[in-house]
């Protein structure tokens, strides 16, 4: 029985393919650290840089997230540091189907800190999403 060699062409379709499988299943990945953002705003800047995420916002409604993998310390380690002078902000950890929400406004001029108590999630893959409404002149910064 003869073997028929395949063309450049169908070696190409079939790289091709493989190259969108993987970055199919590289997707769900490729966030972890990266903003996210779901608001409308101005003067905003977010951006996570080692272990904190720092968001700044002369105005911001609407919701951004970043998707962070925690260890045990890290989770232990959780603090949040919020200042606004109007509007809510509302930080919600999700892991799987599970979320807790604590509010996070804080007091114009003045970063309120808080720690945060995460000991209800298990060490891995966390969603952090802030909610923000009507927020205005807000500064965030959260450590892990």
């Amino acid at each position: 029985m003869h073997k028929r060699k395949l063309t450049i062409f169908e070696i190409f379709i079939i790289l091709a393919l493989m190259a969108i499988v993987a970055a199919i299943l590289a997707f769900p990945f490729m966030r972890e650290g990266r903003v996210v953002n779901s608001m409308t705003s101005s003067g905003y800047s977010s951006r996570v840089e080692g272990s904190s995420w720092v968001t700044h916002a002369r105005s911001a409604d609407g919701s951004i997230w970043v998707d962070v993998t925690l260890d045990e310390n890290q989770l232990a380690a959780l603090r949040l540091l919020s200042a606004n002078s109007a509007g809510n902000i509302i930080l919600t950890l999700i892991q799987n189907d599970f979320g807790v929400a604590i509010y996070a406004s804080g007091i114009a001029g003045h970063l309120y800190e808080t720690a945060v108590d995460a000991s209800m999630f298990a060490p891995g893959r966390i969603r952090l999403m802030l909610t923000f409404e009507q927020a205005e002149d807000v500064e965030i910064i959260i450590r892990w």
